[in-house]
């Protein structure tokens, strides 16, 4: 993860860009292009808290978002350091073990079945605006592709206990083989995890999914709203890149950074799938594009990083005990 994100802040972007560059265009933010951002920040906040609470009914906001700030602070890390966080604090909240543990793994799967679909959407709005070519069908195609998989191993789950420890068996063996690369010792048989996993969240889904979903597309609107207004806010204007392309981008970005996952935040693929994508479709001057990825980082979630490890700090504090509580819960029940 470390190696990735140097290879792609410390030589891949400053191959194409130069940093002073940008920091001369970060100075053209005006005191309320910052304000605006960060009140899009704080909504950003309150909408992962939302999320929470789709899979935990009866959970306060200002304990969700401190849930979501804490876990903020462990974003670089892979997944699932958020989640052993997030769980701590549900169980810090009253929550039961199994219940947490299904809405730690639920607060994760959520968002990602939202960035999977978002590409399907960015099709749809770049053919109404007759925008569409044969990249955006191609990468399109391949959130399709992506999305069937993940619905057939969801038929599957929910199909039966016999078909449910089939794919647990399955992502037992593909997960040990990826940690053998890395010469790291397999995991135990996750079919019985699966199954409670299934017995816990497909329940939970049924009757919250509609809350869930608006929940997710909140959040997802709030936070291409940041990008449109980082974009916006250094001069690149609608004439040189259209709002719709600038959906289709971020769609496909999200793509990246859920089909590789270096970082719970896709930290580094994200941002160079956006850089990228931008400069493929616009002239606009790369230092430009770059400063603006970089504006919608920071309020992102950088921003929120040192709040979160205040947060987290006070948390450990007062509950000494539950993260590692959560390390060892989570770790049985994978």
């Amino acid at each position: 993860m470390v190696l990735a994100l140097v290879v792609v802040f410390g030589w891949v972007i400053p191959s194409i860009i130069d940093y002073q560059t940008v920091s001369e265009s970060l100075k053209s933010l005006t005191l309320l292009d910052v304000l605006t951002l960060l009140g899009l920040t704080a909504a950003r906040i309150v909408s992962e808290s939302f999320i929470y609470r789709a899979m935990l009914p009866g959970l306060g906001i200002w304990s969700g978002s401190q849930a979501y700030t804490s876990s903020s602070a462990v974003t670089v890390l892979p997944p699932p350091a958020p989640s052993i966080v997030q769980y701590a604090y549900f169980r810090s909240a009253g929550y039961g073990a199994r219940v947490s543990t299904t809405a730690a793994a639920g607060t994760f799967v959520f968002p990602q079945a939202g960035r999977l679909v978002l590409p399907l959407f960015a099709l749809i709005a770049l053919v109404i605006a007759r925008r569409a070519d044969g990249s955006t069908w191609l990468i399109a195609g391949a959130a399709a592709v992506v999305l069937a998989i993940a619905a057939v191993i969801v038929w599957l789950i929910g199909r039966s206990e016999t078909s449910a420890r089939w794919v647990g068996r399955q992502l037992t063996k593909l997960i040990s083989w990826v940690l053998a690369r890395f010469r790291r010792d397999p995991i135990s048989d996750l079919g019985p995890a699966v199954i409670d996993f299934r017995d816990n969240v497909y329940d939970v889904v049924r009757r919250r999914w509609v809350f869930g979903s608006v929940a997710v597309a909140f959040n997802l609107g709030i936070s291409f709203a940041m990008l449109l207004a980082s974009l916006r806010f250094l001069g690149i204007g609608d004439s040189e890149l259209p709002t719709v392309e600038v959906f289709a981008i971020f769609a496909a970005a999200f793509l990246a950074g859920t089909l590789i996952p270096l970082t719970a935040g896709g930290l580094g693929v994200v941002d160079l799938v956006l850089i990228l994508g931008i400069e493929a479709v616009s002239d606009v001057n790369t230092s430009v594009v770059v400063a603006a990825v970089v504006v919608w980082r920071v309020f992102y979630d950088i921003v929120t990083m040192p709040v979160g490890v205040v947060t987290l700090l006070r948390f450990t504090h007062r509950h000494p005990d539950l993260i590692d509580q959560a390390r060892s819960d989570l770790g049985a029940a994978s």
